[in-house]
């Protein structure tokens, strides 16, 4: 066990390294944001839960890969995959695929920078099942403006409305303030779900760290 004390600073180290090698500037909990950039890689751990006192916390592992300049692809734990392609090159048009053993969901993803201390990340995305894919789509959208206070300190709040087209569903709507540091690397957050008179209140955090993909001298001579 005597190894053991040098792990927090080795992964210290780790994460400082990413941070520097790759800046994804995802500032937000929810929404997905700027694609992964080509031959990097992304890596995601997220944890969540209610403030309810019986549910359990969630966690889940994304990972990203910049596959080519305009694609990225990702996996989660949670047995989904998307694929995005980004028509604009700037990150403020992003369509995707994503898809699971269940459904599958049209994906639009933007970042939009207004001034240097003000960004707006934007997702929209439709949800249908396989065999019932008229029958019980669900629309869901993300707005989230981010308020960039300082490079390592940022504000913002999510607002996610979310409508089920099944006839036992109707609108919710998701309240998601939280914090960023570091650029985008670490962010915590509450999210607030109203549905009908029923409010639940949450908590999530997440990492967000990304770094090269070894390269052989041919490849980087390629390039």
């Amino acid at each position: 066990m005597r190894g053991m004390k040098f792990i927090p600073a080795a992964l210290v180290s780790f994460i400082m390294t990413a941070m520097i090698t790759v800046n994804l500037n995802a500032y937000c909990f929810s929404a997905w944001c700027e694609k992964v950039p080509q031959n990097q890689i992304f890596l995601n751990p997220v944890l969540s839960g209610k403030l309810d006192g019986v549910s359990y916390t969630d966690w889940e592992f994304i990972i990203g890969f910049g596959v080519a300049k305009n694609i990225d692809f990702y996996f989660s734990t949670d047995q989904y995959g998307i694929i995005r392609y980004d028509f604009s090159g700037n990150d403020m048009a992003i369509v995707g695929l994503e898809a699971s053993s269940a459904d599958f969901a049209l994906e639009f993803h933007g970042v939009y920078p207004l001034d240097p201390s003000i960004l707006i990340e934007f997702n929209a995305s439709l949800t249908m099942q396989y065999g019932s894919v008229l029958e019980t789509p669900v629309f869901n959208s993300i707005v989230a403006p981010v308020f960039k206070l300082s490079p390592d300190f940022s504000l913002f709040v999510e607002f996610i409305p979310t409508y089920s087209f099944a006839s036992n569903g109707g609108l919710s709507m998701q309240f998601v303030p939280g914090i960023t540091l570091f650029d985008g690397a670490f962010t915590f957050a509450v999210p607030i779900e109203l549905t009908g008179s029923e409010i639940q209140i949450g908590y999530g955090a997440m990492i967000g760290i990304g770094f090269d993909i070894p390269q052989t001298p041919e490849e980087t001579e390629e390039k």
